[in-house]
């Protein structure tokens, strides 16, 4: 089935893609990380995540604002949970450090995703 996903990237504008970092500073949840979503809707949970501290490749889409679509598999991840910020934008990465470990999760988080 894998060959299928591939082809339904082909829809995809990959131009408007950049890099985002998933970043815990601002919601500080108690998580690994957030889990994907396979629509631009919450309840639409995916099996998989993504952890605090990964920078991703994505682009926003006209059509669904404040969700994130990753060009690596189409599914979506907000952009703010709870009014903070989680997703932010790394378009200068080759200048910017990579982000420390207040970026992502620390000794106490849990296993779960957001």
């Amino acid at each position: 089935h894998h060959g299928m996903r591939i082809a339904f990237l082909t829809d995809f504008d990959l131009s408007k893609a950049r890099p985002y970092l998933l970043d815990n500073r601002k919601l500080n949840a108690p998580t690994r990380g957030v889990q994907l979503r396979r629509t631009a809707v919450l309840s639409e949970v995916e099996l998989h995540g993504v952890e605090w501290g990964t920078i991703i490749m994505g682009f926003e889409e006209p059509q669904a604002p404040g969700w994130l679509r990753l060009c690596s598999n189409g599914f979506y991840l907000p952009l703010a949970l709870e009014g903070h910020e989680i997703l932010l934008p790394r378009d200068n990465l080759a200048v910017q450090n990579r982000p420390g470990p207040d970026a992502g999760s620390g000794p106490a988080a849990g296993n779960s995703f957001t």
